[in-house]
């Protein structure tokens, strides 16, 4: 049996892009096409997001224009990466319709995988598949790997990392890891692993796609024709060129939170789902929902059908949740990263913040409360006893920043925030770490406490929500906006309780969930 094999050259990321739109097409199109490897690189460098994620939430994108970088979406799901002109791209396009497709989509996955992994191994290279979609060597990544689908036909790619990019992709993206410098740069090097690092010196870049072509030819056991794009192909690249160059395509989400009358949560089990779900308030319905987060879902019009689903529902949580769990039990969509249970937590948790606007909070002022345990139509009735505010909000240099306790000098927000809450009857505490988190919610919880409010970012709050669960408390957050210590990617030294920066308390909101509750 033969395949094809093309190589489209170095390219920008949206032509690149329209290839990948294009030759998926074609191969649904056609009643029995040759399976097609295609190879692909990009020239300016470029961040790709996945399609289901937001730009401004996971690129700097003022450094990378800076950088005269492209911005791109891909049309595959996960998270972002960084091309640059020395990776290399490969693509594997077929149909359900070839004896070795004919298998379940983690399987289809594992097989495609080998042929990259073979291809490896012919330069002197020991990578293994690691689940659920990674190609790794001695368990740092060097390819990472993901699919889409339009009806029988799919296609699968996987990018091979050559000249070590650690501090670009550092700079360029918005990753939870150390401070950029020889820290951030460590974090990375743990975690992934470039072809200059395996070999000196680095096989040319034709050595390297020679090396691969005969993987997938050993592995499948076909013959690899070299060959050009198709006349069909070349059209529907002409046809997709000018919509991923468009804004249309490359901010289709961003930020959603910015729309009139969205409410956004977030859901953190197996995986990070978003949901932003915009309300007409005098219909009480949903005129618009949409989800995002770094994860695959096949088919990929999948949540388009959903968020189509949802439109003009009531906005109501008992009226949302049967729908989402009856849409995924029908369509029985495969997953990576998540699964159906994020989707309907995130959408529940959006839609309940609807009662805070009947309650007299703005959308903006609902965004930023998180609720644990508790719900948002009768929070104001929760007995809270306590405050907590974050240590990172104190003045830096102040003795009293890393101690439980605050003097009110009137140098930081916390103090103002400490009179705001002992007005009222709770009692103020600062939290120094998460450890001290840990250790104090369980010490209310042993002297018998309903729960408590509190202040923290969001990305704290997302990544620890499961703590916030488990601690049976009735919580109620007010998010923090300013700098934190994910935007500096000093994630551990605020673990530990050493974060050297100062945030600012949302001193007007935190008043008025304090007030709400006292009325």
């Amino acid at each position: 049996m033969k395949w094809r094999s093309i190589d489209t050259g170095l390219l920008s990321a949206a032509e690149n892009m329209a290839w990948d739109q294009a030759l998926l097409i074609a191969q649904s199109e056609s009643d029995n096409p040759l399976p097609l490897l295609r190879f692909l690189q990009f020239s300016p460098s470029c961040v790709l997001v996945g399609r289901h994620q937001s730009p401004s939430q996971e690129i700097r994108i003022d450094y990378v224009r800076k950088q005269l970088w492209d911005i791109n979406r891909r049309i595959t799901g996960g998270g972002t990466i960084f091309f640059d002109p020395s990776q290399i791209g490969w693509e594997i396009y077929s149909t359900r319709k070839q004896n070795w497709a004919k298998c379940s989509q983690p399987q289809l996955y594992r097989k495609i995988s080998d042929g990259a992994i073979a291809g490896l191994k012919k330069l002197d290279i020991d990578a293994k598949f690691r689940p659920r979609n990674d190609i790794e060597v001695d368990g740092r990544k060097i390819s990472g790997t993901g699919g889409s689908s339009e009806g029988d036909a799919f296609m699968f790619q996987g990018t091979l990392l050559v000249e070590n990019l650690a501090e670009k992709m550092l700079r360029a993206l918005r990753v939870p890891a150390e401070k950029l410098g020889r820290h951030g740069l460590k974090s990375i090097k743990e975690r992934v692993v470039f072809l200059d690092e395996l070999l000196s010196p680095v096989p040319s870049t034709d050595e390297i796609k020679s090396a691969i072509v005969s993987g997938f030819a050993e592995i499948f056991d076909v013959e690899i024709v070299r060959d050009e794009p198709t006349s069909r192909e070349r059209e529907l690249f002409d046809k997709y060129l000018e919509y991923m160059y468009s804004d249309d395509w490359i901010y289709k989400i961003d930020n959603p939170s910015n729309m009139k009358g969205t409410l956004v949560e977030v859901s953190r089990r197996k995986g990070t789902v978003r949901a932003a779900a915009q309300i007409d308030v005098g219909k009480r319905r949903i005129s618009a929902v949409q989800f995002w987060g770094d994860f695959f879902i096949e088919p990929a019009r999948t949540l388009n059908d959903l968020e189509a689903l949802l439109k003009h529902r009531r906005a109501k949580v008992e009226s949302i949740i049967p729908v989402v769990e009856e849409f995924f039990k029908k369509s029985k969509p495969h997953f990576i990263g998540v699964n159906p249970a994020n989707f309907v937590e995130a959408i529940a948790r959006a839609v309940s913040k609807f009662a805070l606007i009947k309650q007299g909070f703005t959308f903006d002022e609902a965004n930023r409360l998180y609720f644990v345990n508790l719900d948002p139509s009768n929070w104001h009735k929760f007995p809270f006893t306590h405050f907590l505010f974050p240590y990172c909000s104190k003045l830096v240099g102040c003795k009293f920043r890393h101690t439980a306790n605050c003097p009110i000098c009137g140098q930081c927000t916390v103090g103002d925030g400490y009179e705001i809450v002992r007005n009222v009857g709770l009692e103020p505490y600062t939290i120094t770490s998460f450890e001290h988190l840990m250790k104090t919610q369980r010490r209310l919880r042993n002297e018998n406490s309903p729960g408590y409010i509190g202040s923290c970012c969001e990305e704290f709050f997302v990544k620890h929500m499961s703590s916030f669960k488990n601690s049976g408390l009735g919580i109620v957050l007010v998010r923090i906006d300013s700098t934190t210590c994910y935007d500096l990617s000093q994630e551990r030294a605020a673990y530990r309780g050493e974060f050297e920066s100062q945030t600012e308390l949302d001193l007007n909101l935190i008043e008025k969930v304090i007030g709400k509750w006292e009325e």
